[in-house]
């Protein structure tokens, strides 16, 4: 399994550059956090992202990484073999809870059930433009747990941004931060170049 993670704050972009990702290489499968939705089997825990964001505000840090983690791990044990195209993989979510204030001493160890991926994509983009991005549609895990407003989507993910590139940095094998406000298509362009040079890296071709 040849890992590339995306990874950024929301509202950066991940999902549309993912889409764009998986287009152009072909046999690429892309992995979220939200693929166990798809498997009848998990109905009706479930069943919608509104049900797990509302459950996710019942319990503590350390029970809410637990449930995230396991969730992000079954994702990964069903993906195809090949290249694996991650939507955010573990840093957001570990970020979000050391954000809330959980110990990195007591979750870091956790990230030890995953692989480090060969190639992190880290789009960087001002909270205040994902914001304005997403056009007043906020999810309460977006917001740190709270009533979900844009005021409280920026000072949470002012938060959570540093956070998740020092976790970036200290675990991906290889990272490329884009600028997330520059044009989808130089993004897209700028990623599957640095994505095609990891892999001829990885199997000794020269670039």
């Amino acid at each position: 399994m040849k890992i590339i993670c995306v990874s950024g704050a929301d509202g950066c972009g991940k999902s549309t550059l993912l889409t764009s990702l998986a287009e152009a290489l072909p046999g690429a499968s892309v992995v979220s956090i939200w693929d166990l939705m798809r498997d009848p089997r998990a109905r009706p825990l479930y069943a919608t992202k509104e049900q797990i964001q509302t459950f996710l505000g019942a319990l503590e840090e350390e029970s809410r990484a637990l449930f995230m983690l396991s969730y992000l791990r079954a994702a990964m044990d069903r993906a195809a073999p090949g290249v694996v195209l991650v939507d955010a993989y573990w840093y957001k979510y570990l970020a979000n809870e050391l954000a809330l204030g959980a110990a990195p001493a007591r979750l870091l160890p956790l990230t030890a059930l995953f692989e480090k991926p060969m190639l992190t994509i880290h789009l960087e983009l001002a909270p205040a433009i994902a914001a304005a991005r997403k056009q007043g549609v906020f999810s309460a895990y977006e917001c740190g747990l709270q009533t979900p407003t844009a005021e409280r989507f920026i000072e949470f993910q002012s938060r959570t941004g540093p956070l998740q590139r020092e976790l970036v940095e200290r675990d991906s094998r290889q990272v490329v931060r884009l600028d997330g406000a520059a044009p989808a298509s130089a993004i897209f362009e700028r990623a599957l170049a640095c994505i095609h040079e990891a892999l001829a890296s990885q199997n000794g071709v020269s670039a």
